[in-house]
């Protein structure tokens, strides 16, 4: 039987897990609905290009090999077909798009992933106004309050303070690139080999506290209030802290500041925010503003804000919904129009299919469910009592 195993990786949903994913699919549109959202679904299928810019590690990808010989790919990212979408169409903008849909990543199960993941998300595109991102955290603090009991910490960060901070440090690529991955990998022996070269500099005091910069905006308040930062720095710090305070009055919300935060991918260019619990070291939603997007598939700069919500580790951590009491109706099989008429009229009825009230009570007993009999009288009366007489 090895042959019909899973490849590793993925897996099978059937039952509870199976409709709380669906119940949050439901939840999320609904809810997506009520702020204006216009649904969209893109194929799983696309030609690499759509990919290539911001998936370098062109092995995670999986290829589909057509007859006459392109290559197209699944889809690793759901924002991306967006913006190929958005390039192609003369939809007006600016606009705000929902959607729910799966993607797949090879050797995600080495990083403790599934490999397909349906994802849940909002694309605000054509807004430069942060009240995109604003109504992104609103959304995450309702999503906190009616599935989590306030559990979820949103963390905010930014990709453009390393870009800052850098700029006051080297031009030289190589030299960036290899600080930014020493500092989001926390491989502190590297990134603190690299930073010695510019310790003793203007920011010298700030790279070293760099990686341990994380707490509550009060606590990075403090921790930055005599840093004589440059002012480009000291602007998006305080652009980040004015978030947090936001969010600190919204219902039963948690709010941490990371400095040295990783954006989600590799398209974002400002704020960042992710939302995770302490039974998860994964993120449960990512997000930010990715202005520079679409300039790559129409070479126009247009503004906007995503993020994506991970359906699948939404339903792992919350409790699965308790389903409504199911009630089988046994008949004879001349009654079998009247059984079905109560069954149309009953939300939680359902037929039993078993040719015998023997049977129909195993079955009952086997799907844990109350059985009632449709006497000769046409009366719907409850087994218990009907084994009594």
């Amino acid at each position: 039987m090895n042959q019909y195993r899973l490849p590793v990786g993925l897996k099978d949903y059937y039952g509870s897990r199976l409709d709380t994913k669906e119940q949050l699919r439901h939840y999320l549109f609904q809810r997506f609905d009520q702020l204006g959202y216009h649904k969209i679904q893109t194929p799983l299928l696309e030609y690499e290009p759509v990919f290539s810019e911001y998936e370098t590690e062109s092995r995670d990808l999986y290829r589909v090999l057509e007859a006459d010989g392109n290559v197209l790919t699944i889809r690793p990212d759901l924002t991306l077909p967006i913006a190929r979408f958005l390039s192609t169409t003369n939809v007006a903008l600016p606009n705000k798009f929902s959607y729910v849909g799966e993607f797949m990543q090879r050797h995600r199960e080495y990083q403790g992933f599934e490999r397909e993941q349906t994802q849940a998300g909002i694309e605000l595109v054509g807004y430069p106004s942060t009240k995109a991102e604003f109504e992104c955290l609103t959304i995450i603090n309702q999503i906190n309050q009616d599935w989590f009991d306030n559990s979820l910490v949103i963390e905010l960060g930014s990709v453009d303070l390393a870009e800052a901070v850098l700029d006051q440090v080297t031009k030289d690529h190589d030299q960036r690139r290899a600080i930014k991955q020493a500092l989001f990998q926390k491989n502190l022996p590297v990134y603190e080999k690299l930073i010695e070269p510019y310790s003793a500099g203007p920011i010298g005091t700030f790279l070293k506290e760099w990686p341990w910069l994380f707490g509550s905006s009060a606590e990075i308040e403090e921790l930055l209030k005599d840093s004589g930062l440059p002012a480009p720095i000291k602007k998006i710090i305080q652009q980040i802290i004015a978030f947090a305070q936001f969010i600190t009055n919204l219902p039963g919300q948690s709010v941490m500041i990371d400095l040295a935060s990783k954006a989600p991918q590799k398209y974002y260019t400002g704020l960042i925010f992710k939302a995770y619990t302490a039974q998860s070291n994964q993120y449960v939603i990512s997000g930010g503003r990715y202005d520079q997007l679409l300039a790559n598939v129409n070479s126009k700069n247009i503004p906007a804000v995503g993020m994506g919500i991970n359906i699948q580790m939404m339903a792992e951590l919350i409790s699965p919904a308790t389903p409504a009491s199911r009630v089988e109706i046994y008949c004879q099989q001349d009654q079998l129009f009247a059984a079905q008429q109560l069954v149309n009229q009953h939300v939680n009825y359902e037929l039993s299919l078993a040719d015998s009230l023997r049977e129909a009570r195993s079955l009952a007993h086997q799907h844990q469910r109350q059985l009632m009999i449709l006497n000769e009288k046409g009366e719907l009366i409850n087994d218990l009592e009907n084994r009594t007489n």
